[in-house]
């Protein structure tokens, strides 16, 4: 997955953007996270399956036939969400540090100002100091927000693409006792479903 930070401008908007998959979060300083996903990506793989899911009709869904596409089908999905998981801990990895990575810089930006502040025999204000502190860390804390963006983002579309294979399973569970009940039976009475 690839994000980018995109200033708001006339060339770019989210919504001009409809050829991207992507998922996009506006930041206070008019600023965008844009997470692209490449079609090739377990991400990219999981929102093809999932549209080809959605695309099935109603009789392709009970016709017996269908099953092996399907059992392909939800086998794949089970395999892009082995990938998009590994993918979602890095995130979770990353979002972790990134907040790490503000805190530190943070707490010793105001460690800095106190001594600045005693240095020149001033007194220290430590609702003056915090401002400046944020101020000095803004740019790790958009870091940090884009890397949570991301983790929560890659967590959605897991459980998303989650519910997609229970549903599947269910499916082929469905036709395999339709199938297996056809077989059984003398073909000659048997409800077409």
């Amino acid at each position: 997955m690839t994000a980018l930070l995109v200033k708001q401008s006339a060339a770019f908007t989210p919504e001009s953007q409809e050829n991207w998959r992507n998922l996009t979060r506006s930041l206070d300083d008019g600023r965008y996270i844009v997470c692209v996903w490449p079609e090739s990506s377990a991400a990219g793989q999981i929102e093809s399956l999932a549209t080809w899911y959605n695309g099935v009709t109603e009789s392709e869904m009970h016709d017996p036939a269908f099953l092996d596409m399907l059992i392909v089908r939800s086998n794949s999905l089970a395999y892009y969400l082995l990938r998009l998981s590994q993918e979602q801990g890095e995130l979770y990895a990353d979002k972790n540090a990134a907040e790490l990575q503000r805190k530190r810089a943070y707490f010793a930006a105001l460690a800095r100002l106190r001594k600045d502040a005693k240095a020149r025999s001033e007194k220290f204000i430590h609702a003056v100091a915090e401002v400046e502190a944020e101020n000095e860390v803004a740019d790790l804390k958009a870091a940090e927000t884009l890397a949570d963006s991301l983790h929560q983002q890659t967590r959605l579309l897991y459980e998303s693409g989650r519910d997609i294979l229970q549903r599947m399973s269910q499916q082929i569970s469905n036709l395999k006792s339709y199938r297996d009940a056809y077989l059984r039976s003398d073909n000659s009475s048997f409800p077409q479903q």
